[in-house]
């Protein structure tokens, strides 16, 4: 049973806006989500720049991409690690998973729901941030079964990014170039 506080706590620290997948195929997964389930188109971001990154306390870097597509308001993340550097991802994977991996949730104040997040027994597994665009911290709450959380603060440039990535589903044709560089 999950305690009160702790939905309480998320319930209330901001948007629902993602959910996040680690797919052993990405072809697979991404004909899935366009084909089947008529998320998208999506938007590759190739190596994405991470910096000021903590796995599990210490110092890390890991060399990922993900595409990001839409299924009505729900942004559909698909994530791939280049690397077999220490990372939420790669131990994901290594779990034998394959499941939802994470919980997007747009917050505000992300050192509110940060904090509140610990207290409700969440424990911070990876931190990171694109310097100039987001912050992002993604915990494991008490049941380890359940998908991670990600805390995610974005400045306004990145919103309107999303924006247009969203505001691009609704007019696609499902068919029409269905992998993309992103929105300027």
């Amino acid at each position: 049973m999950i305690p009160k506080f702790a939905h309480d706590a998320l319930a209330g620290l901001g948007t629902v806006v993602q959910v996040a997948f680690i797919p052993r195929d990405f072809d697979a997964s991404f004909r899935y989500w366009t084909e089947v389930m008529g998320a998208g188109p999506f938007y590759h971001l190739e190596h994405i720049p991470l910096q000021n990154t903590r796995y599990m306390g210490q110092p890390a870097e890991c060399d990922l991409s993900a595409a990001l597509g839409y299924w009505g308001d729900i942004q559909i993340e698909l994530i791939v690690q280049h690397d077999t550097a220490p990372s939420i991802y790669r131990d994901w994977l290594a779990s034998g998973r394959n499941s939802v991996h994470h919980i997007g949730v747009l917050v505000d104040d992300f050192d509110r729901a940060y904090a509140a997040l610990a207290a409700a027994g969440g424990v911070a597994v990876q931190e990171t941030e694109i310097v100039d665009a987001t912050r992002a911290a993604y915990f494991q709450m008490p049941d380890p079964d359940a998908p991670i959380v990600e805390l995610l603060w974005l400045r306004e440039h990145f919103l309107t990014m999303w924006a247009r990535m969203r505001e691009s589903s609704t007019t696609w044709d499902g068919k029409t170039d269905p992998l993309r560089a992103p929105p300027a």
